[in-house]
């Protein structure tokens, strides 16, 4: 009986540190993933605030404005700024940039591809972020480097709706 009492015990000496491991390691990775997606639902949430409001490129203040609430609701969920949706992440850690792509006509040409009814550029614009993922907590200890969340979501400039 002494025999089998050491083995248990030596065996739950190697055990449990292994199932903590596993077990705060899923948790950590739950927190991660949890904060990727509030950053990803703040970006999209971003660039359709961007995408409805009007695109002027020759009026710099407007589009500062844009890109400044933009910024915002990214990060905070309302234009003007407010709590933050996660303590860590900032507008200085959001990118908004305009672009533009080509919209051929190729109505007539004798073609199969569908016909657009608008030629020319069609602006788009990309809310984007890339920041160090701070609460490695546990895993830190375990001797992993920083995560990065980079990420972004791009619509198309409609104006306003």
């Amino acid at each position: 009986m002494r025999e089998t009492d050491g083995a248990v015990l030596v065996e739950m000496a190697v055990v449990i540190p292994m199932l903590a491991t596993l077990g705060f390691g899923t948790l950590e990775f739950g927190y991660y993933f949890y904060d990727r997606q509030i950053i990803e639902s703040g970006l999209r949430d971003g660039a359709r605030y961007a995408a409805g409001r009007p695109y002027n490129p020759s009026n710099a203040t407007q589009t500062a404005q844009v890109i400044s609430d933009a910024k915002n609701i990214a990060t905070t969920g309302t234009n003007s700024g407010g709590t933050p949706r996660l303590s860590w992440w900032t507008t200085t850690n959001v990118t908004v940039a305009y672009s533009t792509v080509a919209n051929p006509n190729t109505c007539g040409t004798g073609n199969t591809q569908a016909c657009y009814r608008y030629s020319g550029s069609v602006p788009l614009v990309t809310v984007s972020t890339s920041v160090t993922y701070p609460q490695l907590g546990f895993l830190g200890v375990l001797g992993l480097s920083d995560i990065t969340i980079a990420t972004s979501h791009q619509e198309r400039v409609i104006g306003v709706r």
